[in-house]
């Protein structure tokens, strides 16, 4: 069973006593009321495999059923080429696709994902669902005691980043559970980390604090083991598919990026809880908007770095990383979001304790990865700031128990017995 050491003042009143029938009603019904309008305008089922706007069910997905099959039978060269890409995609998918879809993927991605091209499109959308998520949640119990364990999955599966990332078929489970899991065994099993780390390179971006916090707590041998799997898997794609799609990919989807952060339409720039996004929205230049975000990253992941280096709890340094990631990087995504619910979870759950005056805070984390959306979807509502000023609230909140731990949260570290 999970044992937590730490001294721990009576009357001391944490977040986790909010769990009672109103706190659930209004995390249920604020997750339910939020998504609903969302599901209807874009992502409702509208028959033979597609929604109410012609997209394939489950969006974002296609990318990883369809890249693989592309190169299993010798077109690996058409894959960074997005006019090429998306008419061969249609045709795999069976129907015209209305909007244009990227292969943002290292070439290695087409090994990884090949058994799902291997299936119908909506079995495998089935299956990379719900194993995504049940690793994530995985993940996510091994640090809940087991008479919480219905109550966390429930807490998870109805989160807004968890609805959102489902809906859109994205690969934010699967992103969070190894960032996250990663994180959680780093002291006990640094080179099962470095593999998790490793393998989290199929979104490169994503490492980016990672890589200080490992320097930080000097896990070498993490470090070590991440590089290894990194390179085995560079190099054995490099092997099968040669050195081309390596150029294409290293040029055409920094191009293709930064064409989308400069030009800022599209339904994607709604789904951007970044300071960047924020700044963009608001009317901020993209050159000066990308300097403010520099500045921004510096400061948090400096922030990251001294507050990860002050705890041993494992459970906190994975929180802390996961709301850093998207508060640091110019490029993310709302269903990015689902590794900082994970720590949201371990807050209402009472594994990380937190004093009653972070409720504001924690109820507005949980619902940010939708509000920006409703932008898109004409309520008249101009809410892209408000998701990283959330998240950055609860940043500081995060660091300043560090700095002065209350009822040695933050020295709390967790074993097995």
């Amino acid at each position: 069973m999970l044992q937590h050491t730490g001294i721990v003042s009576a009357p001391q009143r944490v977040i986790s006593e909010m769990s009672d029938p109103r706190l659930i009603l209004a995390l249920v019904g604020s997750a339910i009321a939020m998504i609903t309008p969302l599901l209807l305008h874009l992502y409702w089922p509208a028959g033979h495999g597609i929604d109410v706007i012609g997209m394939p069910l489950g969006r974002d997905f296609l990318n990883a059923w369809a890249g693989p099959q592309l190169a299993a039978r010798g077109d690996i060269s058409i894959i960074y080429d997005l006019n090429a890409y998306n008419e061969a995609a249609a045709a795999l998918f069976g129907r015209p696709l209305p909007d244009l879809f990227n292969f943002s993927y290292p070439p290695f991605v087409l090994l990884l994902f090949r058994p799902l091209g291997l299936l119908p499109h909506r079995v495998a959308l089935a299956v990379w669902t719900v194993a995504t998520f049940a690793t994530l949640a995985a993940v996510m119990l091994s640090q809940i005691e087991r008479r919480l364990w219905a109550f966390a999955l429930a807490l998870l599966a109805i989160a807004p980043a968890s609805l959102i990332n489902g809906v859109s078929g994205q690969n934010g489970f699967l992103s969070g559970a190894l960032l996250l899991g990663g994180i959680i065994v780093l002291d006990r099993r640094p080179i099962a980390a470095g593999i998790l780390f490793g393998l989290l390179t199929f979104k490169p971006h994503l490492g980016l604090v990672l890589v200080f916090v490992l320097l930080t707590l000097r896990a070498w041998r993490a470090v070590a083991s991440a590089v290894i799997t990194a390179g085995l898997l560079v190099g054995l794609s490099l092997l099968l598919f040669g050195v081309d799609p390596w150029l294409q990919y290293l040029d055409g989807t920094r191009t293709y990026q930064l064409q989308l952060l400069k030009a800022w339409h599209g339904i994607y720039v709604h789904m951007m809880p970044t300071w960047l996004g924020a700044l963009r929205t608001a009317g901020v230049a993209y050159q000066a908007a990308i300097v403010l975000q520099g500045v921004v990253a510096l400061a948090v992941v400096g922030a990251c770095c001294w507050a990860v280096g002050r705890t041993r709890d494992p459970a906190w340094r994975a929180f802390i990383v996961a709301l850093a990631t998207p508060l640091a990087l110019p490029y993310a995504f709302n269903y990015d979001l689902v590794a900082a619910t994970v720590g949201l979870v371990w807050i209402l759950t009472g594994r990380l304790a937190v004093p009653l005056s972070w409720r504001g805070p924690v109820l507005l984390a949980w619902v940010i990865p939708l509000l920006p959306m409703y932008t898109y979807v004409s309520f008249n509502l101009t809410l892209a700031g408000v998701a990283p000023a959330a998240m950055t609230a609860l940043y500081l909140l995060s660091l300043k128990v560090h700095a002065a731990p209350f009822n040695g949260g933050a020295a709390a570290t967790v074993g097995r017995a």
